[in-house]
């Protein structure tokens, strides 16, 4: 069915906890991917960034199913990809550590790194037969401007690629980006300079094609260009955001949606994004000891600590399934 431009009955928290947008993250996410915990760490990428209730369905629906699609936690502790609102309209954004995340999946890569060159480091270059780069960081105090950025790859041949980029021509990608004057572009200049030499690098890489696809899809995020996700086809961008309307079987007709927990209080609050965001196993014992902590505190409500309970539960056999996953490969 389509899924229009405005919802009046449902926000995006309603749409990403629905039983029906679930069963779209699993047909959509590889198998390591757990369509729960993906739905989990949506509404809190909302809990953080309350701008994202003010996209449109479409665009929040398709960024979503992006990043599972391409099996990265958006918004989640690894720091794979982040749901962005610009304006109405919600972006996934890969960042370059999810694009090396991708590129060790093909297989054919057994390391790729990106760094950043500042104006007192040592550096240099030489192209060839035998390409090599040399980088000697300046580590005694401010390192100055930053000059170039490099993205090198050791491919399981035994082959290496690198590209390198100054800041003339870093900048001239940032002018051609529709983010370019918000967003990551300006509180994280450094890490988008390594994300876009890591980009132009990939296209000399024999990467999957999972990896190409991801790199398209970033392209068609960051500069508007047309792409299909999956079935899902993204019409290309306009300055006034995307237009047309994406088709998919995302809110069935008539589904009894359950709006997500709602709790009483900012720390609780706080908890609850601590315990999705939780690296390993062993960090849910330490939060167990904070919600025990937070039961006692005044204020407290019995229904926040029960919630808080269950979800350590919850994020505890995603753990426990991941592992036996990855122990049975």
């Amino acid at each position: 069915m389509t899924i229009q431009a405005t919802a009046p009955t449902k926000d995006n928290r309603a749409l990403v906890g629905s039983e029906g947008f679930r069963h779209e993250i699993e047909k959509a996410a590889p198998k390591h991917i757990d369509a729960k915990r993906m739905q989990r760490i949506a509404l809190t990428a909302i809990t953080k960034n309350g701008d994202l209730l003010k996209c449109d369905q479409r665009s929040f629906a398709v960024a979503v199913l992006q990043a599972a699609e391409l099996g990265l936690e958006p918004s989640g502790a690894l720091g794979h990809a982040y749901l962005v609102p610009y304006g109405r309209e919600c972006q996934l954004i890969i960042s370059y550590k999810g694009m090396i995340a991708l590129a060790r999946r093909s297989g054919e890569i057994l390391s790729i790194e990106a760094r950043a060159v500042y104006e007192r480091d040592t550096f240099s270059v030489r192209y060839g037969i035998d390409a090599t780069v040399e980088h000697v960081p300046y580590l005694d105090g401010d390192p100055g401007k930053l000059k170039f950025v490099y993205a090198v790859a050791k491919l399981r041949d035994g082959g290496v690629q690198i590209d390198v980029m100054n800041r003339t021509q870093i900048d001239a990608i940032r002018t051609r980006s529709r983010a370019g004057q918000k967003g990551p572009w300006v509180t994280d200049y450094d890490e988008m300079a390594k994300k876009t030499v890591l980009r132009r690098l990939f296209k000399m890489l024999p990467v999957s094609v999972e990896l190409a696809e991801a790199v398209e899809k970033g392209d068609a995020i960051e500069f508007g260009e047309p792409v299909n996700v999956g079935s899902v086809a993204i019409p290309p961008a306009s300055s006034s955001g995307r237009t047309g309307e994406v088709e998919s079987a995302l809110l069935p007709s008539g589904e009894d949606e359950t709006q997500p927990f709602a709790f009483a209080t900012t720390e609780a609050t706080k908890l609850a994004e601590l315990i999705q965001n939780a690296p390993h196993p062993g960090e849910l014992k330490k939060l167990e000891a904070e919600i025990e902590k937070h039961a006692k505190a005044k204020g407290a409500s019995a229904a926040d600590v029960a919630e808080l309970h269950e979800r350590i539960k919850r994020v505890a056999e995603d753990f426990a399934r991941t592992e036996a996953e990855a122990n049975a490969q």
